[in-house]
């Protein structure tokens, strides 16, 4: 059963506030721009990435290039705060387990794809977490097995 998530918000006097999500099942991954009031999420099972304006409770969705499948769907989402971008981590751009082809893809806040980033090797299905250094425009990422790091630059 899929349901919509739930976004909160953490107001200055301290009081949390709730407003219907978009995206279909469970929240995987999630990143705030405190200093924009942007949030991008990810869920588990549409192939969309969820962008939204905290102030105002609005947002809109944008498809991962290319997804048709769960198995396509994206997972971490992590926050560039320098540059203000979100980075997207999907385990399958190809939809075939077999042959996975993970990719990050990079947005700005306004649901732009900037870059892609491929020639990734296998990851864990399992939601990986993307390391950044936002100055110097690197991250990192686990190998399937975990036992290495995977770098690339965005």
């Amino acid at each position: 059963t899929s349901s919509t998530p739930t976004l909160m918000r953490l107001i200055t006097t301290g009081q949390i506030d709730e407003f219907s999500g978009l995206g279909v099942g469970s929240a995987v991954g999630l990143a705030v721009d405190s200093s924009t009031g942007t949030a991008c999420t990810t869920t588990t099972i549409d192939q969309n990435v969820e962008f939204y304006d905290l102030a105002a409770q609005t947002g809109f969705l944008v498809h991962l290039p290319g997804a048709s499948s769960e198995l396509q769907s994206g997972q971490d989402v992590e926050l560039d705060p320098i540059n203000h971008l979100f980075l997207v981590q999907q385990y399958s751009s190809t939809g075939n387990v077999n042959d996975p082809q993970p990719h990050i893809y990079v947005y700005d806040e306004a649901g732009n794809l900037v870059e892609t980033v491929t020639g990734l090797e296998r990851i864990p299905i399992s939601p990986v977490r993307i390391a950044i250094n936002p100055s110097q425009r690197i991250g990192f990422v686990s190998n399937e097995l975990g036992t290495a790091l995977q770098s690339f630059t965005y």
